[in-house]
């Protein structure tokens, strides 16, 4: 009996899933340990996986096998103009996204910040429907209510709540939501488009532009002697060196999974990874979470799965509503036709996937640290 295909895809992503799920676990944790612990300079330690990324990226697009399909074959030409005027506004963004997202983790929970990050989706289709990009349907609006009552839910149970912490964290959220919408209008409507890793080659080496002067001006030690022996002491070369390339490897395995699974199963893995996470942190770090801080993070999760349900699926939910509309697809997947769309969501934009990494590393959904 042959399984079928998404059993089959399951079945060939499994190493891969295992693979990016614990190099994002394991960095968002180092990344957390360092800024918390050893040396809190988050402009400086995501300047260093910048600079890591932008020396590796190029030397893995020279060595990489062609049959693991880490670069498509046709790389775009960039003009000076395009940098200037499209890529390096996206990458001022990404640059705020992820030094603000990092800088939050100064002051609030590992588990506080990913039940924030739950509204990127429905603030991306927020942004998009005020410039056009989206159409607006009721719908949306609902679950972007729902989704908003749960991540308010969340916030306002914190137990130890930070306000400077939530700020730098709601920068860094407009910043990446901003930053995708920017990606559809100003690169994919011009017809420029780039796979992850090469659009990492561009980004990186722009936001060390930004981040170098911003740590300079915001994180630079008054005494460079007794800076350089607590690195030594607190974290030293080969701790920040395991970082860099741990930072690196989640970007590579963010494409090995996309290439080897289907968008609904990576989604559902970002799913997994983020109540993973939750979980390390009530666990291994012993931070508080309240009840409502569950039931909200709960309402969110649902509510952005039933956001790309309808996002897939629009006219479905236009003739029916949201509630028959839930109804009629599950019944097209259970008497699947060829012309119905069998998977409920999927990433709008492969670039979009990057985001998550230097906040887990230097990718482009931001997740800061992921």
């Amino acid at each position: 009996m042959v399984p079928p295909p998404t059993e089959k895809s399951l079945w060939r992503a499994w190493p891969y899933i295992a693979v990016w799920m614990v190099l994002s676990t394991a960095l968002i944790f180092m990344n957390s340990d360092i800024l918390n612990n050893r040396m809190k300079y988050p402009a400086l330690l995501t300047a260093w996986h910048m600079a890591v990324s932008s020396v590796l990226v190029r030397v893995l697009h020279y060595t990489a096998p062609a049959h693991l399909g880490l670069f498509s074959e046709e790389q775009p030409e960039v003009s000076l103009n395009t940098v200037l005027t499209k890529l390096m506004p996206i990458a001022a963004l990404f640059s705020a996204a992820l030094a603000m997202g990092n800088r939050a983790y100064l002051y609030c929970s590992i588990a506080f910040i990913q039940m924030v990050k739950a509204s990127h989706g429905v603030t991306t289709y927020l942004l998009n429907t005020l410039v056009g990009a989206e159409l607006f349907m009721w719908s949306k609006l609902r679950l972007v209510s729902l989704v908003c009552f749960g991540v308010m839910l969340a916030v306002t149970g914190e137990l130890e709540f930070h306000v400077v912490g939530f700020l730098c964290q709601c920068f860094s959220s407009v910043s990446e939501c901003t930053r995708v919408v920017l990606i559809g209008l100003l690169l994919n409507k011009s017809g420029l488009k780039m796979d992850p890793l090469t659009a990492l080659s561009y980004y990186a080496p722009m936001c060390l532009v930004f981040l170098v002067p911003f740590a300079m001006l915001t994180e630079m030690p008054s005494d460079w002697s007794s800076f350089a022996a607590e690195f030594r002491e607190e974290v030293g070369f080969g701790l920040l060196i395991l970082n860099g390339l741990v930072a690196f490897a989640l970007n590579v395995s963010v494409v090995l999974l996309i290439n080897a699974t289907s968008p609904v199963l990576y989604i559902l893995c970002g799913v997994m990874k983020d109540i993973v996470i939750i979980l390390g942190s009530i666990l291994a770090l012993h931070t508080p979470v309240a009840p409502q801080q569950i039931l909200g993070y709960i309402a969110a999760v649902v509510g952005i799965q039933l956001f790309n349900l309808v996002s897939k699926n629009p006219d479905v939910f236009e003739a029916h509503g949201l509630v028959r509309g839930v109804w009629e697809v599950v019944q097209q997947w259970k008497d699947p036709k060829p012309e119905l769309p069998l998977l409920p969501l999927q990433k709008s934009d492969n670039e979009s996937l990057m985001s998550g990494s230097t906040q887990e590393g230097a990718s482009g959904t931001s997740e800061s640290l992921e």
